[in-house]
């Protein structure tokens, strides 16, 4: 996991940022990652963001952000902890973005390791 610590990753010999990767793409590849470390892991999104949860905290690799003890899309997340620095403000866990969310249809998608 320590590739996550950096911000991104090599791609054809090129460095990209995974702010760079559409959430929906990163947060899959992340759910997947976690699955092999915790078993299982969950791909949960919204209309408007995706991320990924390992059954007590939620990963918004997008933006380098964890989420202890949360699950997206709920109410009042806690302050997150910075995983990598991400230039870029996270508008999806505004109360606003969250109401919004939980408004529309959320599909989880649960990962497991085999």
């Amino acid at each position: 996991m320590d590739d996550i610590k950096r911000g991104g990753t090599l791609l054809n010999d090129k460095w990209v940022s995974y702010h760079d990767i559409p959430c929906h793409i990163v947060a899959a590849w992340m759910a997947s990652r976690l699955a092999h470390v915790y078993q299982q892991a969950w791909l949960i999104e919204s209309s408007e963001h995706a991320v990924a949860f390992d059954g007590k905290h939620t990963w918004d690799l997008r933006y380098g952000l964890l989420f202890k003890n949360y699950r997206y899309p709920d109410s009042d997340p806690p302050k997150p902890k910075q995983i990598w620095n991400c230039d870029v403000t996270c508008k999806f866990f505004s109360p606003q973005s969250l109401l919004k969310a939980q408004q529309s249809q959320i599909t989880s998608t649960r990962m497991s390791s085999i």
